[in-house]
């Protein structure tokens, strides 16, 4: 502050008193300025940084979660899709069998009425 006084009094030409008076406003100005130092930004920035890391911890976990039930959906539909593939075969070979049985039906019934067309052709 002894400084700043000299300066006003030597170069500006003020009165003692009220370069005094400068000095001090000067100084309750700075003081109560409450500049950003380095130190203040840095300590400002690692708070940021651990509010995002902890951001970054939670969305993990719920990744992991997610990954965890799309696991389960999967083993789920797999299982389904077993089930239902052995259900399509099931039903394939039940048609398959009813195929076999009308046609076996219909060769039986043709025969059948071969045999009685031939009859009445010979009794007339």
């Amino acid at each position: 502050m002894h400084a700043a006084v000299e300066v006003l009094v030597n170069k500006a030409h003020l009165e003692p008193e009220i370069a005094v008076a400068f000095a001090e406003a000067f100084d309750m100005a700075i003081a109560n300025a409450q500049l950003v130092t380095v130190p203040v930004i840095d300590m400002r920035f690692a708070a940021v940084d651990a509010r995002f890391a902890a951001v970054d911890a939670r969305f993990a976990a719920l990744e992991a979660k997610m990954d965890l039930r799309f696991a389960e959906v999967d083993a789920r539909f797999e299982t389904l899709e077993a089930k239902l593939e052995a259900k399509i075969e099931k039903c394939k070979a039940e048609l398959v069998r009813w195929v076999f049985l009308v046609m076996l039906g219909n060769v039986a019934l043709s025969a059948g009425t071969t045999a009685v067309l031939n009859y009445l052709q010979r009794a007339h």
